[in-house]
């Protein structure tokens, strides 16, 4: 918020792979690119420049999240429940400027994470409401991204579904190989699937 930044859309997609008698797998990626102008309430430091408080600051941020996860299927009734693992890379750059100064750094790491999530069919056919979370916590440094959505969806051969929920993704790192950060972005989101 210090940095100016308002509501903005972002895309993200997921491909999963669910076969009997084995772990399921899940690809998915995030892209965030926006650009901000605010006035700062409190210094801010990138790359050990330090922008005073008042300064004002023109930010581009962007930010792509691969993530891979494995998991296992504990519940598939009226309630369903998974765990897992996943492995998250992300890679982007952050770049401001005060019209005098201008800098950026890039970044990128790779954090593990537990994955959960569990899913409640609704007395309406069709519909559903789930929740999932992948979410990790060490030494101070956390993180976590999380969703809870209703869903609707056909049952035939191949299944079409749409669901309206809200995703909350929130990272606080100090010093994790020389990367800083103090991140939260949430908001809803609306989806179609297709499962065949």
């Amino acid at each position: 918020d210090d940095l100016g930044f308002d509501a903005e859309n972002y895309n993200s997609f997921y491909f999963a792979v669910e076969l009997i008698g084995l772990p399921e797998v899940r690809l998915a990626q995030t892209n965030i690119n926006t650009l901000a102008a605010g006035t700062l309430t409190s210094d801010f430091n990138l790359n050990g420049i330090v922008y005073p408080v008042n300064t004002d600051l023109t930010t581009d941020f962007e930010m792509k999240a691969t993530d891979l996860t494995v998991y296992w299927q504990l519940l598939d009734t009226v309630v369903g429940l998974d765990l897992g693992v996943t492995g998250r890379y992300m890679d982007g750059s952050v770049a401001v400027t005060d019209g005098t100064l201008d800098d950026s750094v890039d970044y990128s790491l790779i954090v593990p994470l537990g994955f959960l999530r569990a899913r409640f069919d609704l007395p309406f056919s069709g519909w559903y409401l789930e929740g999932d979370s992948h979410l990790v916590g060490y030494e101070g440094d956390s993180f976590s991204d999380s969703a809870i959505k209703l869903g609707w969806q056909t049952e035939s051969l191949a299944d079409f579904g749409l669901n309206l929920g809200y995703r909350r993704m929130s990272l606080k790192v100090d010093d994790l190989d020389g990367f800083y950060a103090d991140l939260d972005i949430s908001g809803p989101f609306a989806t179609a699937t297709f499962h065949f």
